[in-house]
């Protein structure tokens, strides 16, 4: 487990060892838009290391936790919607099985996989089929614009009856969460793409709210760096650490 997990699940027997992985990234293919990185490093230090190059993981994750346990958690956020979570940015796996072998799964490309899919099989994992050392990663360019936009939502049930129709229409967003404010609900959405095309999407958000007469209201919006798009839904994720328990429903 990583540092976020810590004190879940049953206590350590005694007596035991602990051990703590360390590193950072192997090796950087930033031409083809992989990574290969030690499971150990920091989510937070391996966006800072991408970033050199333009690039970034689209995944939602606290910048403490670490790789390997991204993985193994199968930890993701609104941005799966539009980028997959671990299970579709994952190319490549290296673990430790329960007998002590060394297992490479997977590789750069997708092309190279042959028989059992492995390495989406320990997405998920909870480390009961082995430890994750190394991983290789799908990487993306960092779009040139990133758009935020906040809609007031007078009625959920409103919004339930044209979300469909919605996400037909040119106003689809990049990424998209509910968050109860007060006694109201708001819609945080993130478009991601070129000046024109985000400025497009946005002008379809709005002609699609007038014509659905479904009480939606944009609110706030304008251009963020993606840093900042990242560390805003991670400071709306942090009552998970504070909370007793949580339940994850998929729908």
């Amino acid at each position: 487990y990583g540092v976020g997990h810590e004190l879940m699940g049953n206590p350590a027997p005694s007596p035991h060892v602990k051990l703590t992985q360390q590193g950072g990234i192997i090796e950087h293919y930033d031409r083809d838009l992989t990574v290969r990185v030690s499971a150990g490093m920091a989510i937070g230090d391996l966006q800072t290391e991408l970033e050199k190059t333009n690039q970034f993981l689209p995944i939602d994750c606290d910048p403490d936790l670490t790789v390997g346990e991204a993985i193994v958690h199968n930890v993701y956020g609104p941005l799966r919607k539009s980028y997959g979570g671990p299970r579709d940015l994952l190319l490549g796996l290296r673990y430790i099985d329960g007998e002590g072998r060394d297992i490479h799964v997977g590789g750069r490309t997708v092309k190279n996989v042959a028989g059992y899919d492995l390495t989406r099989f320990m997405v998920g994992s909870l480390g009961q089929f082995g430890i994750v050392y190394e991983a290789t990663l799908r990487t993306y360019a960092i779009p040139q614009r990133v758009l935020a936009v906040f809609v007031d939502v007078s009625d959920p049930a409103a919004l339930s009856a044209v979300i469909s129709d919605w996400m037909l229409t040119d106003a689809t967003p990049t990424w998209m969460a509910m968050h109860r404010v007060g006694d109201n609900w708001q819609l945080s959405l993130g478009y991601y793409g070129s000046e024109k095309a985000t400025q497009v999407q946005f002008d379809a958000l709005g002609a699609f709210f007038k014509k659905s007469k479904a009480g939606l209201r944009i609110g706030e919006s304008g251009p963020c760096a993606l840093h900042d798009d990242l560390a805003e839904r991670t400071l709306q994720r942090t009552w998970r650490r504070r909370a007793a328990a949580m339940v994850k429903i998929v729908v």
